[in-house]
């Protein structure tokens, strides 16, 4: 027997480990990422009169910036500082966009401090929902009743509308998160953010996607399309929160 050929068995593993990945292509993720978010310490704390060192807000994403940069992370390799939820304004401003909130983060906003990351060699994140509003409630990237239509003749949608907010002030990684969306409905709706945005205005680094709607579709106990995951996403989440 001639036991330098391979079977055809390992002939047919070695093809299906060579066939190409399809999956979301703007250079990013090739290693999982790395840095610090500030939902499982601080949540939704906005009262920075009562807790100044503890509220969302620019002076906490600064703080800890300068820490990853003095003791050392950054080397290590976690260069994300990011956001998550209760960031914005309550309310869409009268052109429609999302803005944040002045008090916690000052008139030049997310795009100073982005600017303030970039100084130190770190990359900013931010938050967005899929669904009608974020999880605490805030203006989020679909309209009431919406469920991914156009909301204007012009066929401008709050995906398109944020992606190019986003590529404006230079944000470096946006988590998608799922609440206030019928999960039989995300893959419909929410692989739309991907595709927006690639083509945003301003844009002139890849934007890290972080999904978040495949692990509502669990709790929902509907079947995932992990492919299309892999085609709308840099990566998913599908677990619960962690908890302190």
């Amino acid at each position: 027997m001639d036991t330098t050929r391979p079977s055809l068995a390992w002939l047919l593993l070695l093809l299906q480990l060579c066939r190409p990945a399809f999956a979301l292509e703007n250079g990013l993720a090739r290693r999982p990422p790395m840095g610090w978010m500030a939902w499982q310490r601080f949540t939704c704390q906005t009262d920075c009169e009562s807790r100044p060192s503890e509220c969302v807000s620019a002076r906490l994403f600064r703080e800890m910036a300068d820490r990853l940069v003095e003791d050392g992370f950054r080397e290590l390799g976690y260069e994300y500082v990011s956001i998550d939820d209760c960031w914005s304004e309550l309310a869409r401003n009268e052109r429609g966009q999302l803005e944040p909130d002045r008090r916690r983060f000052g008139e030049r906003g997310i795009g100073e401090l982005a600017e303030y990351m970039h100084a130190r060699k770190l990359k900013l994140g931010l938050y967005g929902d899929c669904g009608t509003r974020t999880c605490a409630g805030y203006p989020s990237q679909l309209a009431a009743a919406d469920e991914g239509r156009s909301l204007e003749p012009t066929g401008a949608t709050y995906f398109e509308r944020d992606a190019h907010s986003l590529a404006h002030w230079q944000v470096d990684a946006f988590k998608f998160d799922g609440c206030y969306l019928d999960p039989l409905k995300a893959e419909s709706v929410c692989p739309r953010m991907a595709s927006a945005l690639q083509s945003a205005r301003y844009l002139t680094r890849p934007i890290l996607l972080i999904c978040e709607w495949p692990f509502y579709q669990m709790y929902a106990h509907a079947r995932t399309n992990f492919s299309l995951a892999a085609q709308s996403c840099n990566l998913w989440r599908y677990y619960d929160d962690i908890e302190g």
